[in-house]
């Protein structure tokens, strides 16, 4: 597991940016850039960049004033709104490489409001990859709710 972040968390695309800067500074020039082209990987298609920035401020509009936000969401809740959560911003996939660490990294700033912790080294990068695909292929949270059951602790 990464150290936190040395920014203080605002929970929108910035927040998402700033974390893969952190993340791939020494790695990619580029790290925190937003992609400049429109991105497949498999049978997955991503956001449309021309779209990309309005798309964000959709998804991170509704984490800001959604229950995610609250100390005391129940844990089925939780699960549920989290899931949904991580199938919008992968749907995003806002960069050119590192998406998925840099999202996970972001959900875990997400868990913390709550007193939460996600068991990321529980999950292989199969069953996450797996998760991700079926997501976004179906357009339901249902897998990647399924990969993080369990796995979610206070």
């Amino acid at each position: 597991m990464d150290p936190p972040v040395p920014t203080p968390p605002t929970y929108d695309l910035a927040h998402l940016q700033a974390i893969h800067q952190w993340l791939f500074q020494d790695v990619y020039e580029w790290a925190g850039q937003l992609r400049v082209r429109d991105y497949n990987k498999g049978f997955s298609s991503f956001w449309p960049l021309d779209s990309l920035a309005r798309r964000s401020e959709s998804v991170f509009g509704r984490l800001a004033s959604g229950p995610l936000m609250d100390h005391d969401v129940p844990d089925d809740r939780f699960l549920s709104l989290l899931s949904f959560l991580y199938l919008d911003v992968n749907h995003l996939h806002p960069f050119r490489e590192g998406n998925g660490r840099a999202q996970r990294t972001f959900l875990d700033d997400v868990a913390a409001i709550s007193g939460r912790t996600i068991a990321w080294e529980a999950i292989s990068r199969e069953e996450n990859d797996s998760a991700c695909a079926a997501s976004l292929a179906e357009q339901t949270n249902q897998p990647l709710a399924d990969l993080l059951r369990n796995r979610i602790r206070r």
